[in-house]
């Protein structure tokens, strides 16, 4: 459902353009790094969901050899990745609740050098285990692309809504923890 409705901004054509790449490696890099980035304010299910149709579209058009380097990518990185927040997975949750004057900011400052250095030798094992299985056969894509999976024009309005709508919600909920942090 989320997937289907963030289409209609444009937003997965955005996404799409940050991740595509000629060279597969620069596409895994970018992959983790993004997956990485999206788990710690969506939580890591989300990111799964969200980016694996976008994966697996990315992969057959640029004929990937395999599409599980580039799955395996979107999986461990957003589980790295959302270590990062309070919000990221419900552990940190759980964790920060009964951690008495542990706030959100607080959490992210205590975990970033470990997400950073965990998603650092993520990636060079992904890296080292898939890269002979990373090719593209097609690494010029096509202009023309199939109806199935074209894009629609960037909506600026629907995608200026939905970032607020996040934004909104990742706000009040890093408000939310310093509020129970500072009266709790």
């Amino acid at each position: 459902m989320k997937t289907c409705s963030l289409q209609d901004t444009g937003i997965w054509k955005y996404v799409e353009e940050l991740l595509d790449t000629a060279s597969p490696t620069k596409m895994l890099v970018n992959l983790c790094c993004l997956s990485a980035a999206t788990s710690a304010v969506l939580t890591n299910d989300t990111t799964c969901l969200m980016l694996t149709p976008l994966v697996m579209n990315l992969c057959r058009r640029r004929g990937a050899q395999s599409t599980l380097p580039f799955l395996m990518a979107v999986a461990t990185s957003s589980n790295i990745g959302s270590s990062l927040t309070i919000i990221g997975n419900p552990q940190n949750a759980l964790i920060a609740s009964i951690s008495p004057g542990m706030g959100f900011l607080t959490f992210m400052k205590d975990m970033l050098l470990p997400v950073l250095l965990g998603l650092f030798l993520n990636t060079v094992a992904l890296w080292c285990y898939f890269r002979k299985s990373l090719v593209f056969e097609n690494p010029e894509v096509p202009e023309i692309r199939d109806v199935e999976v074209a894009l629609p024009e960037t909506n600026r309005c629907l995608q200026a809504i939905y970032v607020v709508a996040v934004g909104g919600v990742v706000l009040a909920m890093i408000v939310g923890w310093m509020w129970l942090g500072a009266n709790g």
